[in-house]
């Protein structure tokens, strides 16, 4: 796991300060990599590559980046990990022909690349990435980035030059210089409270999509162009008509199996939902491993996973480790989110996602996680109201939707979620969820759509600010131009992995574990699984439970008391840290003067929903949040910032 960096500039420079340049630019890494730097510059063509190295696989210096092919005609730098690179060793060791110098999956990539080219070996390997090769032969760069999206890469032109890197931090080494505003890309930040790819919060630079890659030729002009080297809409297909729960439950454990190669000890959070514990379940009881794992918790009954995770892990016999969060602790790591990500990003489990990294970094620097189950196998409960709104649209007219939408969108949230959490104190576990009006709320927007691309959008947005009509249009691209002929369950789905999967939730474990220099793992995205989860239908994957192909495998491995609870979602108590320990902080970059002087935000509305919130007429937490991380990021990069 590292950091990456580089830039191609249009005209000649000295060596000196081609080398000045890329070590400053590298240099900020340090969190992502801090066990080695490496550097590779190439005069003649005024280029360069930054690398640091978090040390998982041959600790030894043969495996340090930037590394060059057999041949001498390829160079590589590259982030994350090739799980499957000592089988392809292995199967092309007569083609290859290589006297192998380590042990390291950057060595078997270079040299995979100088024997097969990029594209069939983007289509061979089997993990997390994003990388740029040189091609000294075509004076060609090109850029890739994994399947699904776990690792992040940035490019972009700027000033005569060619850039990439793992994150936005490096253009904020480049003095005495300021990049473009996308107000296009902030409109969808005030809606989604993160910034979809190939959007980001700067117009010259752009995210690659996953499954993607780029080639970048410097003649004339830059040419960039794009390629698709495998498409995650193809997966979906091709239908399979049942479970096959034995096959789905070999391909998991052969997933979780492939990503435990490393030479440092692998670790796993668990918050005692399915997707962790059937990971925790297959370490233990599959494989043989006793696994450190992590788990938070809080003093808050609603958002306190810790009690459940300490359930499985002490059922399972794992070395478990539990950190306890306080609000004073939460408060202030809110206020430096900025640090850990380089544009503005408003998912508040950000902050015990941060926390946890760095608990657990104590004790290893590989952790599995859960991450995919949910978007793979169906497990929010916008999947569960997909299915429900169905079957009442056949009986009530769409009108009833609106009409009960509107009458609760003038209840006292607040109020109506004290009246469901007393009716909660009477119902078992499995019949009661956090925050029951919002959902309520949602579930009669969710009714009240004319398409599915309207649905999912309104569903995303909820009440935020910004031009809601421009998520529909994103997400109708994404149906339209893949043309998938699929249940709405599963283009729910479709929609799940290509925006929020990558641009809210990997993000998010992606900055905050490399801030505590912790690579995380996630077996559900394999490309095998992904393809088996895509390819069933609707009902296997909700019947009458969410994620019905994980709970039926996990209950081989656990009771079903510990699998039959209602979920939680890693959570923290957002409206109550706003009105108590954030509050002096959000009152500051709330005010009149802050917002507006730059006139982001309508202050007189933002007045209007902070003054509901304090004072428990409703809770605008998400919405706060959003403002709250931009106004954060704004003012300590303000001055890179060019607005006009």
């Amino acid at each position: 796991m590292c950091g990456i960096c580089g830039f191609w500039n249009r005209d000649r420079v000295n060596l000196e300060s081609l080398d000045k340049k890329i070590k400053t630019m590298t240099g900020v890494f340090s969190d992502r990599g801090p066990d080695n730097q490496g550097f590779w510059i190439e005069g003649r063509n005024s280029i360069a590559f930054g690398h640091t190295r978090l040390s998982i696989q041959d600790l030894s210096n043969t495996g340090s980046q930037p590394m060059i092919s057999k041949s001498g005609r390829f160079v590589v730098i590259f982030n994350g990990e090739i799980y499957n690179h000592n089988n392809l060793r292995s199967n092309f060791e007569n083609d290859l022909n290589h006297n192998w110098k380590g042990s390291s999956d950057t060595e078997t990539l270079v040299n995979l690349i100088d024997k097969y080219g990029l594209e069939k070996t983007l289509s061979m390997i089997e993990g997390m990435f994003a990388l740029a090769v040189w091609d000294d032969e075509k004076r060609q760069l090109y850029i890739a980035r994994d399947r699904i999206g776990e690792k992040p890469l940035y490019y972009g032109f700027h000033n005569d030059a060619f850039y990439f890197f793992s994150d936005l931090r490096p253009l904020y080494e480049l003095k005495n210089e300021q990049y473009a505003f996308d107000h296009e890309a902030f409109n969808f930040y005030k809606i989604l409270g993160y910034i979809p790819a190939p959007y980001s919060i700067f117009k010259n630079f752009k995210k690659l999509i996953p499954g993607k890659f780029a080639s970048v030729s410097l003649n004339e002009n830059f040419e960039f162009n794009e390629y698709d080297y495998w498409k995650l809409s193809d997966t979906f297909r091709i239908q399979e008509n049942s479970l096959d729960e034995v096959e789905l439950s070999r391909k998991l454990i052969r997933s979780v199996e492939s990503q435990l190669i490393s030479d440092k000890e692998v670790g796993a959070f668990l918050s005692g939902g399915i997707d962790s514990s059937l990971i925790c379940a297959i370490l233990k009881r599959e494989l043989g491993i006793t696994p450190h794992t992590f788990s938070v918790s809080l003093n808050n009954r609603v958002y306190n996973e810790g009690i459940y995770a300490k359930e499985v892990a002490e059922f399972l016999g794992t070395n478990h480790h539990n950190y306890h969060l306080s609000s004073k602790e939460m408060a202030l790591t809110a206020e430096k989110m900025s640090d850990v990500y380089s544009e503005p990003f408003a998912d508040s489990s950000q902050i015990p996602t941060y926390l946890l990294s760095k608990f657990a970094k104590n004790e290893v620097s590989v952790c599995l996680s859960g991450d995919g189950g949910d978007e793979l196998f169906a497990g929010y409960n916008r999947h569960k109201y997909l299915r429900l709104i169905t079957v009442l649209q056949k009986y009530l007219p769409r009108k009833t939707f609106g009409i009960l939408a509107n009458v609760l969108k003038n209840i006292n949230s607040n109020k109506l979620d004290h009246f469901f959490l007393f009716i909660f104190k009477f119902l078992p576990d499995k019949y009661t969820f956090s925050y029951p009006a919002n959902k309520l709320e949602k579930l009669t927007r969710l009714s009240n759509f004319e398409n599915l691309s309207q649905a999912y959008a309104n569903i995303l947005s909820g009440k935020m600010i910004g031009k809601y009509d421009h998520l529909v249009d994103l997400i109708s691209s994404y149906d339209e131009s893949n043309n998938l002929n699929i249940d709405s369950l599963n283009k729910i789905l479709f929609f799940d992995q290509s925006l929020y999967l990558p641009d809210d939730i990997l993000t998010k474990v992606d900055r905050a574990a490399m801030a505590s220099s912790l690579e995380v793992r996630a077996p559900f995205l394999s490309k095998e699984i992904i393809e088996k989860a895509n390819a069933l239908p609707a009902d296997e994957k909700i019947n009458n439970e969410t994620k019905y192909p994980l709970r039926k495998i996990l209950e081989n491995y656990i009771p079903k008391k510990m699998i039959n609870r209602p979920k939680m979602g890693f959570s923290i108590p957002l409206g109550d840290l706003l009105r108590e320990d954030l509050k002096k902080w959000a009152n500051d970059l709330l005010s009149k003067e802050k917002l507006a002087h730059y006139d982001f935000f309508d202050h007189v509305y933002v007045n209007k929903i902070w003054r509901e919130h304090l004072k428990s007429e409703y809770d605008h937490s998400k919405e706060i949040w959003n403002i709250l991380m931009f106004q954060v990021w704004f003012f300590q990069y303000e001055k890179f910032i060019k607005l006009s």
